[in-house]
């Protein structure tokens, strides 16, 4: 709800705190939906699981700039850009609520549940970690590129969030094949993943 409620932002300390509220909701609530996704995919194959998820993710991202950029085209402003979010924000709430009452322990979806050790952490547990940790640090967020854009006038402002959408589209389409891919391959093909990613980067910048 902090994304519809900048719209009411009036300067941008509140703006700011809004931003932060909406983060730490991500990162309450990714883990959650992560394990959550873990469990329901199960019998489908948990690339395919992840890589649905993402690419209707994506397709929110694609609607999202395109709604916002119609309504700017249309004389409209940010403030009403914002308010019109609202109404995914309340139907987001609402499938969790019904969900939540179809399925209220989603670990019953799991074909066979898994034994866990929790004694102590392995050495691949701190490998992941440092892997996450590099990548999020060499990680080119469209807010970086969409400053580039602008900065050099490669992109004219108007275009920005429609090269942005193309690049959610783009990314919804690889989910879907790279998690198929995941599910036959197995963890190799995210090395292809990571070496076509940083080559392109490459390429870019």
């Amino acid at each position: 709800m902090a994304v519809p409620l900048l719209a009411l932002a009036g300067s941008w300390e509140v703006a700011a705190a809004l931003i932060i509220i909406e983060r730490m909701g991500k990162g309450i609530r990714v883990p959650s939906r992560d394990v959550m996704l873990s469990h329901a995919c199960g019998q489908v194959g948990h690339g395919w699981g992840f890589g649905l998820h993402e690419a209707l993710d994506q397709i929110g991202a694609i609607l999202g700039p395109l709604i916002v950029a119609a309504i700017l085209f249309y004389h409209g402003s940010y403030q009403i850009g914002f308010a019109f979010l609202l109404l995914p924000a309340v139907l987001a709430i609402l499938v969790l609520v019904i969900s939540r009452f179809l399925y209220p322990n989603p670990h019953d979806l799991e074909i066979s549940t898994p034994i866990l050790n929790v004694n102590g952490l392995k050495k691949i547990y701190w490998l992941y970690v440092i892997a996450a940790a590099l990548i999020g640090a060499g990680f080119a967020d469209f807010a970086l590129i969409a400053y580039h854009f602008q900065k050099t006038a490669l992109v004219s402002p108007s275009m920005i969030p429609i090269f942005y959408a193309v690049a959610m589209g783009v990314d919804g389409v690889a989910a879907l094949l790279f998690g198929r891919l995941f599910d036959k391959v197995g963890l190799s093909i995210m090395i292809v993943v990571a070496l076509l990613s940083s080559l392109l980067l490459q390429w870019y910048f």
